[in-house]
């Protein structure tokens, strides 16, 4: 799991209550923080550290993770989700959101897959409160 035994109990209650299929935590250099599965290789969160530079180029070619590709759908400060290319009830949405810690401002990634009938409005919505509470647990 992750560095910090409140933070992993959090992650795995949001995944037992099937809102999320996979939930990782992770911060500016890549370190997981908390993970809901096994990351075999952590570096494939280098990419995804990427994500908020140039949103173009993230719209482009979308998100690669777990072996899947993600099409970019919407992308915002700090917020982009979308969704394998399969239908809606049969894809994996994806969302990354990026905060700070509310006092050391170290920037913590939050990345999550869903399944149907986990709407990418839900998800995200989720993501979004979630993150922000959990980052002030690793001051």
């Amino acid at each position: 799991m992750g560095i910090n035994e409140e933070l992993d109990v959090k992650v795995r209650e949001k995944v037992s209550k099937r809102e999320w299929s996979r939930v990782v935590l992770f911060d500016q250099s890549g370190n997981v923080l908390s993970s809901s599965f096994e990351l075999n290789d952590p570096s494939q969160l280098l990419p995804l550290l990427g994500v908020f530079n140039e949103k173009e180029k993230t719209l482009a070619n979308g998100i690669d993770f777990l072996g899947r590709h993600y099409d970019i759908h919407r992308y915002y400060e700090g917020l982009a989700y979308g969704r394998t290319e399969e239908t809606s009830d049969k894809g994996q949405g994806i969302a990354i959101h990026r905060t700070e810690t509310p006092t050391s401002k170290k920037v913590v990634y939050g990345l999550v897959t869903f399944d149907f009938p986990i709407i990418t409005a839900r998800a995200v919505s989720q993501l979004s409160e979630f993150l922000p509470q959990v980052a002030s647990l690793l001051e």
